[in-house]
């Protein structure tokens, strides 16, 4: 639907599967983007060995994600989870980890924590949320408290915002 209101729809392929096990041919990809996905994904390092076996040779991956913060439990529920049972946070430094281990290198690196912040003040000040397309449309009657516990969970540091940018190894590296 999104892709048609853009005036896209016949330059997007669409496909399903599991992001343990991509349905999708080796070095394939030029580029690949996750946004707020692996918060959800328990084996951390199958996931990004996965999209590192997808991308080419010098392809770069793209994150944008929520990490564990400052050691205090997280208020729940969230916009990725209603509860613990399937909230698999990890620390900043344990996602470097897992992607240098699974064959990518660190091109670029920021907390965008306060970025965060700012955006939900700007959305609780905005009447836009209320009365058009968006995300409280997909998460449905339990957005407000979501949001509202994301949004606290920042600004207490329990969770912290990162971006990077990640380039897969060429073979011989």
């Amino acid at each position: 639907m999104l892709a048609e209101f853009v005036g896209i729809e016949k330059s997007v392929d669409y496909r399903h599967g599991a992001a343990l096990n991509l349905p999708l041919q080796n070095e394939s990809f030029d580029h690949a983007w996750t946004q707020h996905v692996a918060m959800n994904i328990a084996d951390r390092a199958r996931f990004y060995r996965e999209i590192h076996r997808v991308l080419k040779p010098g392809g770069r991956l793209g994150i944008h994600d929520a990490v564990s913060g400052n050691g205090l439990p997280i208020i729940y529920p969230v916009l990725w989870s209603r509860s613990s049972a399937n909230s698999f946070l990890v620390s900043a430094e344990a996602v470097e980890l897992y992607l240098t281990d699974n064959g990518f290198h660190k091109v670029s690196w920021c907390d965008v924590t306060e970025l965060g912040v700012a955006w939900f003040e700007k959305q609780r000040q905005s009447r836009v949320l209320k009365t058009h397309l968006g995300l409280q449309i997909v998460m449905g009657e339990g957005f407000p408290e979501m949001s509202a516990n994301f949004e606290r969970n920042l600004k207490e540091g329990r969770v912290r915002l990162v971006r990077t940018i990640m380039e897969r190894r060429f073979r011989s590296d």
